[in-house]
């Protein structure tokens, strides 16, 4: 198992760790070329959890029970990651400066009111979740072992590597093969300019206008904002598990893609 927890506004300050399964230790450098271990279990509260409804009892007047709710949330996931680091010996074995693991604590440290992106790669394959830092990181060191927990506060669902779907003849078919919905990415090109992109599933209708200069534009599902132009309609569907059909259209001669990342409750 490989994790990596990678804060947004400094990506090159990722944190890795492996579990400490053989095959990812070399029998030559007992310290692993990443910067910790993972314990064992470390992610089997949170990550491999199920999740929990959130819904308001709204008790029936008169009669038993509630009434069912409109709309069935699901709380937040909350994972802890703990891990340890050995402070790497000097090349004749020895035990090196403290200096190295006061940086090590700088970094944990740096990732207080961060936002992060987990990624795991396990027997599932590659799966990850957007989140932040949800409390102070304890840690301590001794015998030239840091030892750290790391409790992280991410949106319920899990994804995967986005897949790209090229639209023909003003349809596509766009595949979720996980278990939750998930948001697409409409794509449009044209070096001409765009003056208009419509998509719909024959219910939910998406509609954006430009001024014809813009040579592309990407309409995320998530969030709607795209750097130019402006939305004409914005009735958003998630691609439910098993997949959705798009009818996508747009100025004569563009490009038309669209993607969406798999995701798991």
């Amino acid at each position: 198992m490989r994790v990596t927890l990678t804060p947004r506004t400094q990506p090159s300050n990722a944190l890795i760790l492996v579990d400490a399964a053989t095959k990812n230790i070399n029998p030559l450098n007992p310290q692993p070329d990443v910067e910790a271990v993972l314990d064992v279990n470390s992610l089997s509260d949170g990550w491999y959890s199920s999740l929990e409804p959130d819904v308001d009892d709204m008790p029936i007047p008169a009669w038993h029970g509630s009434w069912q709710p409109s709309f069935i949330r699901l709380k937040r996931r909350t994972v802890t990651l703990k891990g340890h680091r050995r402070r790497a010996p000097d090349t004749h074995g020895r035990d090196t400066s403290t200096l190295e693991d006061a940086d090590f604590k700088d970094r944990l440290n740096a990732l207080a009111g961060e936002r992060v992106r987990l990624e795991v790669e396990d027997d599932h394959g590659y799966r990850w979740a957007d989140g932040y830092v949800g409390a102070s990181i304890p840690y301590s060191s001794d015998m030239g072992f840091t030892v750290f927990s790391i409790v992280l506060v991410l949106e319920p669902f899990k994804h995967g590597v986005a897949a790209v779907f090229p639209v023909k003849g003003g349809r596509v078919h766009v595949e979720n093969h996980g278990s939750a919905p998930s948001w697409p990415i409409i794509h449009a090109a044209n070096p001409n300019g765009l003056s208009f992109v419509n998509v719909s599933d024959g219910v939910h209708q998406v509609s954006w206008r430009g001024s014809g200069k813009p040579v592309s534009v990407d309409l995320d599902y998530a969030r709607l904002a795209p750097s130019a132009g402006r939305m004409n309609a914005n009735d958003t569907v998630p691609v439910p598990p098993g997949g959705l059909d798009l009818w996508v259209s747009a100025d004569a001669g563009s490009t038309l893609t669209v993607s969406c990342a798999p995701s798991w409750k």
